[in-house]
């Protein structure tokens, strides 16, 4: 989700990175990650690649399951819904769903099922605001289906309370 958000402050264009790389031989487009392109002028294995949907989907122990290297897929949804509708739409959808219904441990199914939810709220069921949305996820073979149970709610442990205050006037 921080790639969504990055382009939405940096509106020029939809790549990551982009001023900081000078390695042109390992980021051949010069940036580090391209929403409309993940594989970003790469081959399968190699640094500037991602996949652009779930049948390229990387398996690994590294990255936290490959948090960043996976991260091509639902950035590529945000950018079709944003060719389609324009980027205040999609932004206004992609915000909602993170404000309103994902959490730290949601997957890509649950970025579907919030966006689409986001959508609906925003726009009406019925919308092809939805549609759109719908379709973007279909694309990137994030098919409809059930979303992951969110974690169990931890109970305070301990009575200790902590009191911060600001003495600053």
């Amino acid at each position: 989700m921080s790639d969504v958000f990055g382009a939405m402050v940096d509106t020029r264009n939809w790549t990551m990175g982009e001023d900081i790389i000078l390695d042109r031989t390992t980021f051949p487009t010069g940036a580090i990650r391209d929403m409309v392109d993940p594989h970003n002028g790469g081959t399968p294995g190699s640094r500037s690649w991602q996949p652009a949907k779930m049948s390229e989907f990387i398996q690994t122990t590294q990255d936290n399951g490959g948090v960043h290297i996976n991260s091509g897929i639902p950035n590529h949804a945000l950018y079709l819904v944003a060719a389609a509708k324009g980027r205040p739409t999609a932004e206004k959808i992609w915000y909602r769903a993170l404000a309103q219904y994902l959490t730290r441990s949601s997957q890509f199914i649950d970025a579907r099922i919030a966006t689409v939810k986001a959508a609906t709220d925003l726009y009406g069921a019925q919308s092809s605001e939805v549609s759109t949305v719908k379709s973007a996820w279909d694309a990137v073979e994030v098919f409809d289906g059930t979303g992951t149970p969110p974690p169990p709610t931890t109970k305070p442990v301990g009575t200790s309370w902590l009191l911060l205050t600001n003495t600053d006037p």
